[in-house]
């Protein structure tokens, strides 16, 4: 549900009730890789909650490790180059 409302995926986009909806999943699903992707991308951005690019890179840096094929990319494309 988190990621339609990120997405706007037939619900209207609203950040605020996706990162809200993350982190109550992660909460519960601490082992989930791809939520904590989305986490560190809701931060870096911040979007749904104040931005924090350290919390950020933390997040998706561990995703990445665990193979989360879209933290591979992120970390490619907006982190590793700055």
């Amino acid at each position: 549900m988190g990621e339609l409302y990120y997405q706007g995926c037939g619900l209207p986009q609203d950040y605020n009730k996706a990162f809200a909806l993350f982190k109550k999943y992660y909460e519960n699903n601490p082992q989930s890789d791809s939520i904590m992707y989305r986490l560190g991308v809701c931060y870096f951005f911040g979007q749904g909650v104040a931005e924090n690019k350290e919390l950020a890179k933390e997040l998706i840096y561990k995703s990445k490790s665990a193979k989360v094929k879209e933290a591979e990319i992120f970390w490619n494309e907006w982190i590793s180059k700055k």
